[in-house]
Order: C-alpha cells, then sequence, then structure tokens
C-alpha cells in the first residue's frame, strides 16, 4: 500500500519474531507497553508492522473480537512521521474490518492529540465519549469509534 505522493512506499505486513524488539522499543518511546510475543501469541489480537524501505517504522497492535475490533496501540518512527504512515496502517485496518464483517473499530486517544484525532476523523471515526483523568499524567482520554455498517 503506497501513501501517495512522492512519500516512501508503505508496506503493511503481519509482525514476526524478529520485530518483538522493535515493537518494544517504539512502544515505549511512545509512551505505550507492548508485549509482543504475547501479543503475537493472543488469538484476538492483529500485531501490524508497516514498512519503508525495508525497514520497520511503525506498528499497530488491535484486537478483534466478535464483530467489533479495538485499536490498541499505534505508533510511528520519529523519522517517519508525516509520510502517511499512520493513515496506511489505519486504512489498512479499516479495510480487514469491513473484509471481516465487523460492525466497529473502537480506540481511544489523549485529549491533547489532535494530530491523532484529526486522522481518525477523515477516516470516518467519531467521538462518542470521554474519560476523565485517564491517563496516569491526568489527561483525559476521548473514545471514538467507526462504524462500518448497521448491526442486523
Amino acid at each position: 500500500m503506497s501513501a501517495g505522493g512522492s512519500r516512501p512506499f508503505v508496506i503493511i505486513r503481519l509482525a514476526e519474531a524478529a520485530d518483538d524488539f522493535f515493537i518494544e522499543e517504539l512502544a515505549k518511546k511512545a509512551g505505550l507497553t507492548v508485549q509482543a510475543s504475547a501479543e503475537r501469541e493472543r488469538e484476538c489480537a492483529l500485531l501490524y508492522v508497516a514498512e519503508q524501505r525495508e525497514r520497520p517504522v511503525g506498528f499497530f497492535l488491535a484486537w478483534k473480537i466478535l464483530d467489533e475490533l479495538e485499536l490498541v496501540d499505534i505508533a510511528v518512527s520519529s523519522e517517519a512521521r508525516r509520510q502517511g504512515v499512520a493513515l496506511s496502517l489505519l486504512t489498512w485496518l479499516v479495510e480487514f474490518a469491513r473484509r471481516e464483517s465487523c460492525l466497529f473499530i473502537h480506540l481511544e486517544v489523549r485529549a491533547a492529540n489532535l494530530a491523532a484525532q484529526g486522522l481518525y476523523g477523515a477516516l470516518g471515526f467519531q467521538q462518542v465519549g470521554r474519560r476523565a483523568h485517564y491517563y496516569r499524567d491526568g489527561e483525559d482520554a476521548l473514545l471514538f469509534r467507526c462504524c462500518l455498517r448497521e448491526p442486523i
């Protein structure tokens, strides 16, 4: 999947054991905690890596439970930001959810993370709630949901 324009081509692929260190280090830099090997073993987990020029530059972790997906974590390395990597990861996830006949994708985002909120909004996510003082530093979490189809 290409991010378009003159941006480097982005490939989205299933994470492998060789990606664990990259994922865990990038997660740590982003203030997240991901145990990649444990997630790869979890039946409901989707752990995918984005590559540019044959180098990992981002990842997402989502959980698929029945007909819903929850985006648990997403991160892009600092040198690959603003190059369409997050957009490529999220577009892949939305397309996957549609193929799997999911009804919704849920996520939470820091209230101050306006760039991520803008990206989510561009992909059809809408804010549906707020968790006050959710993060350790006291910042609120905003709850977003993307409705992929109407429930039967």
